[in-house]
């Protein structure tokens, strides 16, 4: 047996006893392996492959940087094709979480990632992550609900809706604590501050508005958007505050003297999402251009234009550790994006409509999505 090959099977037998021993191999010792496909002996290429396969998604990284670099069409070819088929074994749908009466047009995951909410046409739900199962669901807005999200220590949800209204609910009884009155059409945005004790919310009536969560208070009113106002965000310290809408311009605002400090110029459409990154010097936004765009935050200059999206892109989340971004929309097609470079990582395909909420779960290696399907589906993701 020729001494290379003896050589690929010790490598193939060492990559397997290290994988099985919860110890990924080393980065070097997938390089080895790498750079192996490109071997002139065949039986070496075929042992690095399946190493390479069986190490699985840490071998990722390096395959794709081989991908990029290198002019060696057997490299490209199996590289190319062990990025396949390492992507398609990790990633994609973990549950489809069904009962929904017509589209589900929100989502969000508990901060222990263990419970999500849903808004559908007729009620608010509560799911259970571990079982796939619905644990309530509650229909006291009397319309639909396009808005949902979980206070910062899980213990209470907000959910905002047609009827004009955000509702405040205690999460493990599922009763109404709080209804915060005061917009004169749907409530379609919301957010937290970090310490549980203010709510901001956004409206078609175009104004953002700062509650008291424990009176149910309005705190401030923010005008300056023309038309709709689809979505907020609160920076972690609550200084700040951006929003975005049908005016196309996502708008900075201080939360404490409600000035508008920056207007964000560039999209060619409807604005329906703005997220801050964990740094809160910078923010991106998701258009019905079929964009997103990123942004610095103290200067509003756009840094960057995400493109592959076919259609309308409806929302968008960003990972917890600011790296990654996920958006949906019409194309029906949630993509991962590395928001340092602007590529696009990935695509993951299952709903059959329109995509129009996404949240990250706090790990950052899974994801939820509500669509017009009339499903969520919980996805397995790329950290």
């Amino acid at each position: 047996m020729p001494r290379r090959f003896l050589l690929s099977l010790a490598l193939l037998s060492l990559a397997g006893l290290s994988w099985a021993a919860d110890k990924p191999p080393s980065k070097s010792e997938i390089g080895k392996l790498v750079k192996q496909l490109g071997s002139s002996e065949f039986d070496e290429r075929e042992a690095a492959e399946a190493a390479l396969a069986k190490i699985g998604e840490p071998a990722l990284a390096p395959l794709e940087k081989e991908l990029e670099t290198t002019r060696d069409f057997e490299v490209r070819r199996r590289a190319g094709r062990l990025v396949a088929r390492i992507g398609r074994s990790v990633y994609g749908v973990a549950k489809v979480l069904r009962g929904h009466v017509g589209a589900v047009n929100c989502v969000a995951f508990s901060p222990l990632g263990k419970l999500a909410l849903s808004g559908d046409s007729r009620a608010l739900r509560l799911w259970d992550l571990t079982t796939g199962k619905e644990v309530y669901n509650r229909d006291e807005h009397s319309d639909r609900v396009v808005a949902v999200a979980f206070s910062p220590d899980g213990k209470q949800a907000v959910s905002g809706g047609e009827d004009r209204k955000a509702r405040l609910w205690g999460v493990a009884s599922g009763k109404e604590l709080q209804v915060f009155k005061g917009h004169n059409d749907t409530v379609c945005g919301l957010a937290f501050s970090a310490d549980g004790k203010r709510l901001l919310t956004a409206s078609y009536d175009g104004t953002v508005r700062l509650w008291d969560v424990a009176t149910g208070k309005e705190r401030k009113c923010f005008r300056g958007h023309r038309g709709h106002v689809f979505s907020v965000a609160l920076s972690r310290d609550g200084k700040y505050a951006l929003s975005a809408g049908r005016d196309s311009s996502p708008k900075l605002w201080d939360v404490e003297s409600g000035k508008q400090l920056r207007v964000f110029e560039g999209h060619a459409s409807y604005v329906m999402a703005v997220a801050f990154l964990p740094d809160g010097k910078h923010a991106i936004s998701a258009s019905h251009d079929n964009t997103l765009r990123l942004w610095e935050v103290p200067s509003g200059k756009a840094l960057r234009s995400f493109t592959g999206h076919t259609k309308e892109v409806n929302c968008v989340a960003v990972s917890p550790d600011g790296r990654r971004a996920l958006s949906g929309g019409a194309d029906n097609v949630l993509r991962l994006w590395d928001l340092a470079s602007g590529k696009e990582l990935g695509q993951l395909a299952g709903h059959t409509n329109w995509i129009w909420g996404v949240a990250y779960s706090p790990t950052g290696r899974q994801a939820l999505t509500a669509s017009q399907d009339s499903t969520v589906r919980l996805w397995n993701v790329r950290k």
